[in-house]
């Protein structure tokens, strides 16, 4: 990925998987820069509002303030009805907030929102998928 990163440096796919190996990884500022790029190259000004967050929390309150003031931001677009409900889960599940992350799937869920098919291999929800509602959304979304 660092390879094509380096010889395409405007194609979207090496940052937005780096991005979550990063943040798998722990490697929280890097995850939040190779975040910043894909948002930009996607000129998603709604995505770069959550990645400024992102950054002003983790320099203020190190990895749980990065994701408390990323779900600040999500819910304030969810709000003004410009976030997905999908979104607010995987932050959720990222903050370890398991019931409100459950919560937003089932809304989700009932939404229809495109995002449930990666239910099994979005890795924001590895710490949910032994939770039994996490496996009946799996089972309604026709992934079990």
């Amino acid at each position: 990925l660092k390879e094509v990163e380096a010889a395409e440096p405007e194609f979207l796919s090496p940052h937005a998987y780096l991005a979550d190996i990063y943040r798998m990884r722990g490697e929280f500022r890097e995850y939040l820069r190779e975040s910043r790029i894909a948002a930009q190259l996607r000129h998603d000004e709604r995505l770069l509002s959550v990645v400024r967050a992102g950054e002003q929390g983790l320099q203020a309150g190190g990895t749980a303030g990065m994701y408390e003031a990323m779900l600040r931001r999500q819910k304030e677009l969810h709000s003004a009805g410009d976030e997905r409900v999908y979104a607010l889960a995987r932050t959720s599940a990222l903050a370890g907030r398991k019931a409100e992350a459950l919560d937003y799937l089932r809304q989700a869920y009932e939404r229809r929102e495109p995002m449930m098919t990666g239910l099994l291999v979005d890795s924001a929800f590895r710490e949910l998928r032994k939770e039994p509602e996490f496996q009946r959304l799996v089972a309604k979304v026709g992934l079990g």
